[in-house]
């Protein structure tokens, strides 16, 4: 819920703490899939039917989109390789459309307004 606690946040320090959050978020899914191939370990869980979608949302609406933009998922080179290896399952390949998830965000994501918060979408250069 990170990046949409981001985007409806009022407040600059509201908006602040959800960004950092999500993004630590990221950085302990990172640590864990170091170690192992899954998020709970040797098997698929329903963890990882969570996660694949909040990684390939990342590049194509998160930063974009919602202004969740301090790190790139090809920062997290255990994530990339976990989102290429489950893009790899047709259960997985067939629900991408990058296109509609484009189309999706940019229809029904309020417009903010940029001079009450400072968002960070330009803290990673595209």
């Amino acid at each position: 819920n990170g990046p949409y606690r981001a985007m409806f946040s009022t407040q600059q320090a509201l908006y602040e703490e959800n960004v950092i959050a999500f993004f630590e978020a990221l950085d302990v899914a990172e640590e864990r899939l170091q170690r192992q191939p899954y998020f709970m370990g040797e098997h698929l869980s329903a963890c990882d039917l969570t996660l694949f979608p909040t990684l390939y949302r990342l590049e194509i609406a998160y930063r974009t989109h919602l202004k969740c933009a301090l790190k790139r998922l090809s920062d997290y080179p255990a994530l990339t390789r976990y989102l290429q290896r489950l893009s790899a399952y047709p259960a997985f390949s067939e629900t991408l459309a990058p296109e509609e998830v484009e189309l999706h965000y940019g229809r029904s994501v309020p417009k903010h307004d940029h001079r009450t918060l400072e968002r960070h979408a330009q803290s990673v250069a595209p």
